[in-house]
């Protein structure tokens, strides 16, 4: 057995442990509530975070922020970085805390891989909201909070599609109407029905698009110019002024 250097452990004791946040929030309209550039979830879940850090006696060493990005896949820009960050930094990070277990994942397989990669790095993953540890209850809790984030994903996509259904079997439409059509609202006998109808100032500029392209001898690139030369833009909203439509946004 070998003895603990008493200087050593007492250094060890007295620095601080190093952690890293992750910050999520699912959709852009969130990223950017109130006109802020990050929302309210966003600061709201950063303070958070750094408060459970300096209960634990540790220093954020970094945050990984995922701005409007769904969490039921872990194809996410932040995620992939914080675990580049907790490969290359193994041995060095003690902590990865987030605000809840659904910030990192909507389902239980992900949930699973995901923490697989912590015990591979040597990280504890902490949450500010749940009761999560590596005791058996802690770990029990891990795995029902799991589940119930799965269950609110899958069930939520499921309330969604059965309103859309409803909708459109309502003589409504779902979504945003493209480019040439209005979103309109119609009222008749007291009843709000969402519709579209077609743009009398695009639609025509859209079917001459359409048309022009079709002849075989444009590009996508000059097809824009033209069009923007005739004055076509996107529609207007009450976040947004019209602009000129983007090369992507004719070749789509």
């Amino acid at each position: 057995m070998t003895d603990l250097n008493p200087m050593a452990a007492f250094a060890e004791s007295m620095t601080p442990k190093r952690a890293v946040t992750y910050l999520r929030v699912s959709t852009s309209e969130q990223a950017s509530k109130g006109g802020q550039s990050e929302g309210f979830s966003i600061p709201a879940q950063r303070d958070a975070n750094r408060k459970k850090a300096q209960s634990l006696g540790a220093v954020v060493a970094k945050e990984f922020v995922e701005r409007g990005v769904s969490g039921t896949s872990t194809n996410r820009p932040a995620l992939k970085a914080l675990l580049r960050y907790l490969e290359e930094e193994q041995g060095n990070v003690d902590y990865i805390i987030v605000h809840k277990i659904d910030r990192l994942a909507r389902n239980r397989a992900d949930d699973v891989a995901i923490n697989a990669k912590f015990d591979e790095f040597g990280v504890r993953l902490v949450s500010t909201s749940e009761n999560i540890d590596q005791t058996p209850g802690g770990l029990l809790m891990h795995g029902i909070m799991s589940s119930i984030a799965e269950f609110y994903s899958k069930n939520l996509a499921n309330e969604v599609t059965k309103g859309m259904n409803q909708k459109v079997r309502s003589g409504g439409t779902a979504g945003k109407a493209p480019l040439g059509y209005l979103n309109t609202r119609i009222y008749e006998t007291g009843v709000e029905t969402r519709t579209v109808e077609v743009d009398p100032e695009r639609a025509p500029l859209v079917q001459w698009a359409f048309e022009r392209y079709a002849e075989g001898n444009i590009s996508v690139a000059d097809l824009t110019d033209e069009l923007a030369a005739r004055g076509l833009t996107t529609v207007p909203t009450r976040v947004y002024p019209s602009k000129a439509v983007s090369k992507r946004y004719i070749h789509a």
